[in-house]
């Protein structure tokens, strides 16, 4: 079975049942085909989201946790190795931008440091593959 860590554009759009994602991306997390993680910076910005407005999931916190646990999606706590990780990571300019965005530069470390393909449909994280990022793209 393959290690996923899932960005949070695909947790939000996997709650949402949002077209957005992938169908066969969809089914596979569905059916638990693979082992897949979130970080608890997802969660972090997820609850973000929903006090800002930005998103709404009709679902509180706790629930949060029940939907992903019914999928046997496993929370990840950014430990010390995925520290070290970003320590060593430079902020890259893509498109003529600094990507500067913390929560997905961590999720990036977490991602090679602990040897996950990370699934994302952000535009930035290609540019990552050059220094280990495994990327399944959405």
């Amino acid at each position: 079975m393959t290690n996923y860590l899932l960005d949070t554009h695909i947790i939000v759009w996997l709650i949402t049942n949002d077209d957005r994602l992938d169908k066969n991306i969809r089914e596979e997390i569905e059916y638990c085909q693979n082992n897949y993680f979130v970080s608890t910076h997802s969660l972090e910005e997820i609850i973000q989201l929903q006090l800002l407005g930005k998103i709404k999931l009709n679902l509180k916190y706790d629930d949060l946790i029940i939907y992903l646990s019914r999928f046997n999606i496993t929370i990840v706590h950014t430990a010390l190795f995925a520290l070290n990780q970003l320590s060593k990571m430079k902020i890259m300019t893509i498109h003529n931008k600094k990507h500067t965005d913390m929560i997905y530069r961590v999720l990036i470390a977490e991602a090679i440091a602990y040897k996950y393909i990370i699934i994302s449909s952000d535009g930035y994280f290609p540019s990552y593959r050059k220094i280990g990022l495994q990327l399944l793209e959405n």
